[in-house]
This record gives structure tokens, sequence and C-alpha cells, in this order.
């Protein structure tokens, strides 16, 4: 039976993925990290049987870490528009998410020959998660992702789509995303449900983030009573050691032993991120896009309920295949008549996922109209641009926490949704189902599919 233990004994690449972020700042438009599957049926022992194959070979030991601080990293997060992060079987979706405050190493199994156990190297790794890139978002303006043959979860790709605003090409060729039965299972219904669940996206997005703000400014709070309530206690301690000089010492042990004072010093709450230096990460007056300079600021209440605009999807192709063992995937008629079908219902659900959006972002008007709670927006790259360039570099929007990256909304207009066929989100991502390395016999890639751009972007070398 094929194990993993031949592969703990070797050599991993981790340390590239920590060079790569500590790359000089420069332009890095594209990157590529590409793993070849293991190819089964070469490796696979026919005198012992083994059915289930051999292992994928460990490339990268612990890769959750290193990807999320590379894409956090100062050259990736201000250049790269196109990633290819390729590495079969590997869950890779922890990359989008915030690097832990620790680095989970610690106390975790080591590769034999890891030199990285000085006390030197932990502390720049610590160092590294805790103050340098922990709070930061991956790579903002990043348009085209593909991750062909991982292992993500199909109900796990709208977080992708929330975590990368400016996406709009995804690839995700070998990942298994409706394997089976599932791919043609209610009539092709799962790619109907596949295509709502990105197409509302940015509302899970939304309500994620209204979550932390609530907890940071519940935070602020506590940490603003807390002070308040240390300069009345250092008021009332300083009189009650006056009143107690004038008392008279009780005589015997129990008067000798009881303390008039407290040497314990009272911790108070610590402070929510951001919270110094004054800047526009933590301004309770958030910046207005388009309002001018006559428009009032309203500051926030942090009493206050805030909700926050759902964005609008900007994804315009999605890329993927169907399993090489499904019956219509060698008879080209079959095969035409099931795509048929196929794009039929992901039309349908990316139609109803945006219904579903422009019914919400229409509630929200009317509770912003009625002024019964205050709704907000998230800024787009390009306003965040702009914003930074007004306020002297300030990086405002590059973190998740309490209101950064949030502006204020001035007028109703910025609730409509455009839903032209042309530039707005009416029309559904583009739908291959060709594969990567491959022109099918009586097929052909789309027009702006994700395959044809990475072609195009790395210069793939497929069997035409």
């Amino acid at each position: 039976m094929g194990t993993h233990y031949p592969f703990l004994q070797g050599s991993y690449f981790d340390s590239t993925l920590y060079a790569l972020a500590r790359w000089p700042k420069a332009l890095l438009p594209s990157l590529s990290i590409a793993q070849d599957p293991f190819d089964q049926q070469k490796h696979t022992s026919v005198i012992r049987g083994n059915s289930l194959g051999f292992a994928q070979p460990l490339v990268f030991f612990q890769i959750d870490p290193a990807l999320a601080i590379l894409l956090r990293s100062p050259t990736i997060r201000a250049t790269l528009t196109s990633l290819r992060f390729r590495i079969p079987g590997r869950n890779i979706l922890a990359f989008t998410q915030p690097p832990p405050p620790n680095p989970p190493s610690f106390g975790a199994l080591r590769p034999a020959n890891d030199s990285s156990d000085s006390e030197e190297e932990a502390e720049r790794i610590r160092q590294l998660y805790t103050h340098e890139y922990a709070r930061l978002t991956a790579s903002p303006h990043l348009t085209l992702l593909d991750v062909a043959t991982t292992a993500i979860p199909g109900s796990n790709i709208s977080s992708i789509l929330g975590r990368f605003p400016s996406l709009r090409h995804l690839i995700m060729d070998k990942c298994g995303l409706l394997p089976g039965e599932l791919c043609v299972r209610n009539n092709c219904g799962e790619w109907a449900a596949l295509a709502k669940s990105l197409a509302t996206a940015g509302s899970y997005k939304a309500q994620e983030r209204e979550e932390k703000v609530t907890q940071w400014l519940e935070r602020l709070c506590e940490y603003k009573r807390a002070q308040a309530g240390s300069v009345e206690a250092a008021g009332s301690s300083s009189s009650a050691n006056n009143l107690s000089r004038a008392k008279k010492t009780k005589k015997g042990r129990k008067g000798v032993a009881t303390a008039t004072i407290s040497l314990r010093k009272e911790e108070l709450p610590s402070p929510p991120p951001f919270l110094q230096p004054e800047n526009m990460k933590n301004s309770l007056t958030l910046p207005i896009i388009g309002g001018g300079p006559g428009v009032p600021k309203r500051p926030i209440n942090p009493r206050q309920k805030i909700r926050i605009l759902p964005t609008i999807p900007t994804l315009r192709s999605f890329a993927t295949d169907v399993a090489p063992l499904h019956p219509a995937a060698s008879n080209v008629p079959a095969r035409e008549a099931l795509f048929k079908v196929i794009r039929t219902k992901w039309e349908e659900g990316w139609a109803e996922g945006v219904a579903q959006l422009v019914k919400k972002r229409q509630l929200l008007r009317a509770s912003w109209k009625n002024n019964t709670v205050r709704v907000v927006r998230f800024a787009d790259p390009h306003e965040l641009r702009q914003l930074n360039q007004d306020h002297s570099g300030e990086a405002f929007g590059d973190t998740e926490e309490g209101l950064d990256g949030l502006v204020d909304i001035y007028d109703a207009e910025e609730f409509d949704v455009d839903l032209a066929d042309s530039n707005g989100c009416g029309k559904s991502p583009t739908l291959c189902l060709e594969g990567t390395g491959r022109f099918v016999e009586g097929h052909s890639h789309l027009d702006e599919c994700g395959h044809i751009l990475a072609r195009n972007i790395w210069g793939d070398e497929w069997d035409d």
C-alpha cells in the first residue's frame, strides 16, 4: 500500500514560498507554482493489485501558513494579477484566511532535515506571523486564479470569490467538484446550485465582515467604559486613602494584617486593533466616495446596528472539466447534449442568485432610507488606491479589521445593480468544460475562457 512515509524523509519546498514572500518590491504580475500529478498507471504495481494507487508526493510540508504569508507579502499584494497554484489532492482553502497569531509548526511534526529549529529562525517566523502580514488581505488585485488538481470542496468556492474582490477568471480542473452522479443528478441541478452560490458570494462576505465589525465595536465600547471606570476609580481610591489615614488603627494581629491599600494593578481590556494612531483605519467617520467636499460626514455610533452592502459579482468565466470516466466524455454527440443541459442549468442558477442579490440590496436601500440601520459598503480596489493617494499614502483598506476598507453611502444609486449583459452581472460567467491541455475532437474552448487566458499568460503547450 502506498504511504506518505517515504516522502517525510525527503526535502520540501516551503522555504521557496518564504523566499518569494521576501522578494524585493518589483513588478510581478503572474506567478505559477505547479506540481505535476502522480501518474497512477505508471507507478501502481499490477502484481500486488494496489487499486488505490500510490500517494501524491509531499512537495510542501506545511502549505497553509507558507502560502497565506506569500499572498500577503508586499510585492505579491501590490502587483500580482494572475496566480497558478496546483498541488494535487491538497486542500489549500486556508490560504484565503489570515495566518494564525502563532506559527502552527510549533509542537508539530517536522521533517528530519529541517534546519529552522534555531531560536533566530523561530523568532523571525513568529514576528512575521504576529506583526507583518497577520491582518493583511490576500492579493486584492488578483484577476485570474488557477487551482486545478487541488481538493477544494465546491461548497467553499464562494469564500474564494469573497476574498479576492477583483477575481474575474477561476480555473478548477480535476478538482472533483461534481464527481460521478453529482454531475448529472437532478437533471444537472447541482450545476445550478453551484452557479447560485457564486452569484451570492458577496452576501457571505458581507455577513462575515458584519460579525467582525460588531465584535470590534463591542471591544471599543468595553475599552472606553474601562478607561472611564479607571479614571473614576483613581479618584475614589485617593479619597478613600485620605479617610483611612484618619481612622484609628485597630489593636491586635487582625488590625496589623489588614491592608489599607492594594498594590495589584487593575487589568484593563486591551484596545481593539488599529485604535491608535488616529488615521482612516480607526476613524469612526467613514470616507465618502464621490460625495464631494460639501457632503456632511456622520460618525459611526458604536451602539448602532451596521449592515454591509453585499458586493456585486465580478466573475466572468469559470473553467473546469468533466471526469474522463463519465459515459459522455468519449461520445461526441452525448457530450454535446450533456454540455448543453449543464450550461442551461448554470444560467438558471446564476440568474436566481443575481435576483436574490438584487432583492437583498433593495431591502437594505429601504432600511437606509428609513434610517433604521447604518448601511456601509466595501470600497473597490480603484477607490482604495485613490483614497490612499489623497491621504499621503495611508494603507487604508489593506486589512479586514475594524472599519478598515469600508466607506459610507450617500446616494441611493449605490444600491443599484447593473444587469446588462455586456458589463453587468446579468450575463452568467462563461462556463468552459473542456479542461486544460487538450482540444477534444469536435469541440473547442469558448471565447474568454480561463483555459485560453492561462495558456496565453504562461505559454502552456497543449496537444492540439
